[in-house]
């Protein structure tokens, strides 16, 4: 159910989500690895994308000329955000995506904790998984393509059309971010790319909030290797005691 409280009760959900583990020291373990997990694919698109994208942008403007010479450190600084947009998304979906074995087990704990009910794993074949792992992946590489080129435009408006744009890559951002925090929980019912977008079309404002806070938390360099695995229990803690209750009513 959607309310004007929706964002801020979804913004307060990484936070719900430090206060049960550290309630619950038996859910500790489930972190360490991922934490590992996240060093590495942080040190891959650091020196694999980010220093080689700074790099071009360099080379770019050393040949700068007219109004692109004009335009040159407000350019940069818009390359610069939309390069660390793109690595944090990145570093956010293969860290979770490796780290899916601790996650699930994480996730499945977290959501026996809270509904007080033994959580059966539903029995996949290897083949039909994958082809649904692929098609969630690439449904998200789509979704988040497509916004980038959608939103891209408006940089050439004068003046505002770079702030517009900013604001909204990061709304973006934070809703495909709110759904890979939600991928735990979601995953574990073996749902499609398409049964998983259904959800931020019926809490919009709920995965917004949560989003909002969850994007920044993972995107902080070395502080996200602590913070990622923080957000995929929020996201469970907030599908167990928001999404999962409306969906067992309708049932």
């Amino acid at each position: 159910m959607q309310t004007l409280l929706s964002p801020f009760v979804g913004s307060s959900y990484p936070f719900r989500a430090i206060a049960l583990l550290w309630k619950h020291p038996r859910l500790w373990p489930y972190l360490v690895w991922p934490i590992v997990v996240n060093i590495l694919v942080f040190a891959v698109l650091t020196f694999g994308l980010f220093f080689p994208g700074l790099q071009a942008i360099d080379h770019l403007f050393s040949q700068a000329q007219g109004w692109l010479l004009a335009l040159e450190q407000l350019l940069r600084i818009l390359f610069f955000l939309l390069l660390f947009f793109l690595n944090s998304l990145l570093l956010i979906t293969i860290g979770i995506s490796l780290g899916a074995p601790w996650y699930g087990t994480l996730s499945r704990v977290i959501e026996e904790i809270v509904t007080q009910k033994v959580v059966t794993e539903i029995p996949t074949k290897f083949w039909p998984e994958l082809r649904r792992a692929l098609g969630c992946a690439v449904g998200r590489l789509g979704i988040a393509l497509i916004a980038l080129v959608a939103i891209l435009p408006l940089n050439l408006v004068p003046v505002i059309g770079p702030v517009l744009a900013t604001v909204g890559n990061f709304l973006v951002g934070a809703l495909l971010v709110s759904l890979d925090f939600l991928d735990a929980a979601l995953d574990r019912r073996l749902l499609t790319f398409t049964q998983k977008l259904d959800y931020l079309k019926r809490y919009p404002a709920l995965c917004a909030g949560f989003g909002v806070v969850s994007l920044p938390l993972s995107s902080i360099p070395l502080l996200n290797f602590i913070t990622i695995p923080i957000c995929v229990a929020a996201g469970t803690l907030l599908y167990c005691e928001v999404i999962l209750p409306e969906d067992l009513q309708k049932q």
